[in-house]
């Protein structure tokens, strides 16, 4: 029996139609109904990109984005390995995995972007599988650690992708997640839901996911501005899978977690959405800058990397 679900909104952030409810027990946003595995993994493999960012292929500025980006979530891995296996799903245009090698990680990424897998492939040399998470081939405690940026919003059985993350690490090994918070006071309430992010997440709902695969959680944080929930996370010892079980909602989650924090009147007279937007500003001004004069990620990266011992 399903679980009772409490209706959030009816339409996404361009005004189209979209069902969107919160389960009463744990908490986890939902489009309703959920489309099904091979509308989701079609999709993804062709009209994702083109529908929410208006091209096929990534532009120099995107890459150098994706890039700066990279630099600043090498924070995120410390403790690291030299020369760990990592694994990044979810891997875009490769910007990431491109520094991580350049850094002396043994490095793999999935992809379900065809194109996107295809562009790491070829501007970056790093190896990538251009397949959705669950149909994806991997050898059991093949990595030390998981980074899934962006992921979990995207798919619908997220403590079944957690699990299957569980068996790729070796015992004692790390997965970083990061997913958009749902419940952000600095998000405009009319653009919380579209189409791609089938489900969103809480701190609370994203932790219960990670304890219903079999995770302990190491630590959460939430960023500067509320908008992303990072959450770490250890495949436990011993070496043995631990079995699937029921996992009782902790009391947080007695109750939906689906108000708003604020209306969107309250949105556009806060000073802090005026500072994100001015910080925003100055992030563009100097992307333009540095396009101007010829930088792109690849270079921005192999500067960095020929600094930098490895983690």
């Amino acid at each position: 029996m399903q679980a009772e679900a409490t209706l959030v909104s009816t339409t996404d952030r361009r005004g189209r139609p979209l069902r969107t409810v919160a389960c009463a027990v744990c908490g986890l946003f939902r489009t309703d109904p959920l489309p099904s595995g091979d509308d989701l993994r079609d999709f993804h493999q062709q009209d994702y990109r083109e529908e929410y960012k208006g091209f096929r292929l990534p532009k120099r500025k995107n890459t150098l984005r994706s890039g700066r980006l990279a630099l600043e979530r090498l924070r995120m891995l410390a403790p690291l390995a030299p020369a760990a296996r990592v694994l990044d799903v979810g891997s875009g245009s490769g910007e990431w995995l491109f520094l991580l090698q350049s850094l002396g990680h043994a490095v793999n990424g999935i992809e379900a972007d065809t194109a996107y897998g295809e562009y790491a492939r070829v501007t970056y040399g790093v190896p990538v599988l251009s397949t959705g998470l669950f149909e994806a081939d991997l050898p059991p405690s093949s990595f030390e650690f998981i980074t899934a940026f962006h992921v979990l919003e995207h798919l619908t059985d997220p403590a079944g992708a957690l699990r299957r993350l569980l068996g790729w690490l070796v015992p004692g090994g790390r997965l970083l997640v990061e997913v958009p918070n749902i419940n952000s006071p600095h998000q405009n309430p009319s653009g919380r839901f579209h189409y791609a992010h089938v489900l969103g997440f809480t701190s609370e709902s994203l932790a219960y996911a990670a304890t219903l695969a079999g995770f302990q959680i190491e630590s959460s944080s939430i960023d500067r501005f509320g908008r992303n929930l990072s959450i770490s996370l250890r495949r436990p010892l011993p070496v043995e899978l631990p079995p699937v079980r029921a996992v009782a909602p902790p009391p947080a989650l007695s109750r939906p977690l689906i108000t708003s924090p604020v209306t969107i009147a309250q949105y556009y007279l806060r000073p802090s959405t005026y500072l994100r937007w001015a910080l925003r500003m100055v992030q563009f001004g100097g992307e333009l800058g540095a396009l101007v004069a010829g930088a792109n990620a690849r270079d921005t990266i192999r500067s960095f990397s020929r600094l930098s011992a490895p983690l």
